[in-house]
């Protein structure tokens, strides 16, 4: 698949699982995956997706995958992700993330998995993030 993530797949609000890597996809992230819902994996990996972590990910309450690796999404991680309490693995490497690693990682109590590689990040790793599981 080409361009831009289409709205169709909002319609499916029963869906579990929405797997869209590895294709040529483009432009943001689309707020509309909100409606999603019932995921509980959403791999959106290898794409070209641009612009920021949008905050309706935090809606996504039952996700315990996010795949968002290998993309050119930009920005700083937005705090809202600390709302998707449920989440094992956390996967943003290979984008052009900026800023520092922020403490709310230490709040995701299911979290076994955590990659933030290859991205523009840096200061200091937050205290307690040891003690939640991360590989």
């Amino acid at each position: 698949m080409s361009g831009s993530i289409p709205d169709v797949f909002t319609l499916l609000t029963h869906l579990q699982i929405l797997d869209l890597s590895s294709n040529q996809l483009s432009g943001t992230i689309p707020t509309s995956l909100n409606n999603l819902t019932s995921l509980g994996k959403l791999d959106l990996s290898v794409n070209q997706l641009s612009g920021s972590i949008p905050d309706v990910l935090t809606l996504l309450t039952h996700l315990q995958i996010l795949d968002l690796s290998s993309n050119q999404l930009s920005g700083s991680l937005p705090a809202s992700l600390s709302h998707l309490t449920a989440l094992e693995t956390l996967d943003l490497s290979g984008n052009e993330l900026q800023g520092t690693i922020p403490p709310f990682f230490t709040f995701l109590n299911q979290l076994q998995t955590l990659d933030l590689s290859t991205n523009q990040l840096g200061g200091i790793i937050p205290a307690g993030l040891g003690n939640v599981g991360c590989t």
